[in-house]
């Protein structure tokens, strides 16, 4: 028996009821999280490493709420919001659009769907293979719309796209989610402007009470340069053992997968980095200094050369001990797909595969380098 698309939502509604999912702490308030996208997206993971998957994306639309609703009811408005080749409308009701998408991304050719305005302030993604729903919440603010993106697998089962991440290059399914996430509302909200901002005071205190629930990353984007990803955990463990995690680069390899070699010579280390097919090498010189009034250490690592060129990137590590544990942030700024021509070939096809192995470099250090649990509570809440 074939079921309409309203019946098959009441389904999946019914087996979804009330989930789970990734939210902004209550201790932070959302006009407190705005001012960190002024540069780009903020995203919280509650969790690494965990199926379902689930998150929450925040980010700010110039226009007001009732527009960007519009556009995400506007199916034949994607080609030029998204890098689909074909947008085409399966069925139009009060329940909502069946549509199905003609992808220009590597791997993921077809992708059907359904979305529906579920409340004046809530647009929900069906995804009808899986089951899973992706909700928006927009809520007017001065001079545009803050949008919060929910992303929140079905216990047991994935997107095409994401099996075939997770064939390829299972390590790396959390970095392909987020830079799929970041790829949808990049569609209906670009927030950043042609210089980055600096953070103020009150703004690092806000990215630091989100790293108290896990680990918070903040897209830094300037025009014409690719995005710095910024990760950061406030962490239940000793400065001293998440500085010398940090500085035993020789075991890198032990603990990130695509870290094939980290070879250490005094502060120069050679790396050697596998992924979806492509090989990278590089090599860096490391500096560190610590500031005593704040008691923050910074260590920067600058690629020195190697398959990518001299001076094409680096990372910084920031660490300083808090009441009950560390805070540590990483700021990686390179990108990796520029040294393979595999990796340049795949991240030609779209924005979100160049940007997810440098999503993936921050998390994996952060999650698996660093780890730790968050000094805060678990952040998650139901949302219809």
């Amino acid at each position: 028996m074939l079921l309409s698309p309203l019946a098959l939502l009441l389904v999946l509604d019914a087996a979804t009821a009330a989930p789970e999912r990734a939210r902004i702490p209550d201790a932070v308030r959302l006009a407190e999280v705005l001012p960190l996208t002024a540069a780009g997206e903020v995203a919280l993971l509650p969790e690494h490493d965990r199926q379902p998957f689930n998150a929450v994306i925040v980010t700010r639309a110039s226009e007001s709420c009732g527009e960007v609703a519009r556009s995400m009811l506007d199916i034949e408005s994607y080609p030029s919001r998204f890098n689909v080749r074909r947008a085409r409308i399966l069925e139009k009701s009060d329940a909502g659009i069946s549509y199905e998408l003609e992808l220009n991304v590597v791997f993921a050719p077809r992708v059907p769907g359904h979305v529906r305005r579920a409340a004046v302030d809530r647009v929900i993604y069906d995804d009808l293979e899986t089951g899973a729903q992706f909700i928006y919440t927009l809520r007017d603010v001065n001079h545009g719309c803050a949008v919060s993106y929910s992303l929140l697998e079905t216990p047991g089962k994935a997107s095409g796209w994401v099996a075939v991440v997770r064939a390829l290059e299972a390590s790396a399914v959390d970095a392909a989610n987020i830079a799929a996430g970041l790829s949808s509302v990049r569609g209906f909200a670009k927030p950043e402007r042609s210089r980055a901002p600096a953070l103020t005071p009150a703004d690092d205190r806000t990215f630091a009470d989100l790293a108290r629930h896990g680990t918070a990353l903040r897209v830094v984007r300037e025009q014409g340069r690719f995005p710095v990803m910024v990760a950061r955990r406030v962490v239940a463990l000793p400065v001293a053992q998440v500085r010398a995690a940090i500085e035993d680069r020789a075991r890198y390899s032990d603990r990130v997968e695509v870290i094939r070699n980290a070879k250490v010579q005094g502060a120069t280390v050679a790396y050697d980095i596998a992924a979806f097919g492509g090989r990278v090498a590089w090599s860096t010189t490391t500096a560190s200094s610590h500031d005593p009034q704040s008691e923050t250490l910074v260590v920067t690592e600058r690629v020195t050369g190697g398959d990518v060129p001299a001076n094409a990137g680096q990372w910084t590590w920031k660490v300083r001990p808090v009441a009950g544990g560390t805070d540590v942030e990483l700021a990686w700024n390179l990108d990796i797909t520029a040294g393979s021509a595999v990796l340049s070939a795949l991240a030609a096809t779209d924005q979100a595969a160049r940007e997810s192995l440098a999503i993936h470099m921050a998390l994996s250090l952060m999650g698996r380098v660093v780890g730790g649990r968050p000094l805060g509570t678990a952040t998650l809440a139901s949302l219809k």
